[in-house]
């Protein structure tokens, strides 16, 4: 149970990081221009695959489901790891096809406006952005490491506190107390040299 929530949590920041802005990208170089507007001619839709170009994201989206089903074969036998190969590959087409990428851009349409999307390209194509490009995906990454370990404690506390205070195989004794002898009423008028 330990390693499935341990699991489940690392999924949970993986796909969390794939999402953030250039979380895997490596790439310093823009070909956006700074001397654009979000009132040009380029539609909404533009801006926002431009974004996920300048940012990586569409390659993020590829590394993540990579890193998620690295895991997730580790975790099985041979055999299931075999019978499984063709599930794989129909989810990374799903994963890594336009549809999806269109509904990705769908979310990010969804919490910011055309103009909001022109300045995060803008940002991301000026130095400061392309450091943050590069360094986020370490800060991520220790952030992740430092929130594990803290989790892992606490876990650990959890669990310490779960444990039986007698061991399963002894069953304790409804009263331990020694019980006092009972006298013998027919021994009762007779004394004892």
């Amino acid at each position: 149970m330990k390693r499935n929530m341990k699991n489940t949590l690392l999924s949970i920041a993986l796909f969390s990081l794939a999402l953030a802005p250039g979380c895997f990208n490596k790439d310093k170089s823009s070909s956006t221009s700074n001397n654009s507007t979000a009132s040009d001619s380029k539609s909404f839709d533009d801006y926002v695959q431009e974004l996920m170009t300048v940012t990586g994201t569409k390659e993020a989206l590829g590394k993540m489901f990579d890193m998620s089903i690295a895991q997730m074969q580790a975790s099985m036998d041979s055999k299931t790891n075999k019978d499984s190969e063709e599930l794989i590959k129909n989810m990374r087409s799903i994963v890594t096809s336009q549809d999806f990428v269109d509904k990705v851009a769908a979310i990010y349409k969804k919490y910011f406006s055309k103009q909001d999307i022109h300045n995060l390209i803008q940002f991301h194509s000026s130095p400061s952005g392309k450091k943050s490009l590069e360094v986020m995906p370490k800060l991520a990454q220790e952030t992740m490491q430092l929130s594990m370990q803290q989790m892992q404690g606490v876990i650990a506390k959890h669990a310490a506190k779960q444990k039986p205070a007698v061991p399963a195989n002894d069953t304790p004794k409804a009263n331990t107390k020694p019980t006092p002898p009972v006298a013998d009423k027919s021994l009762a008028g007779t004394q004892h040299a």
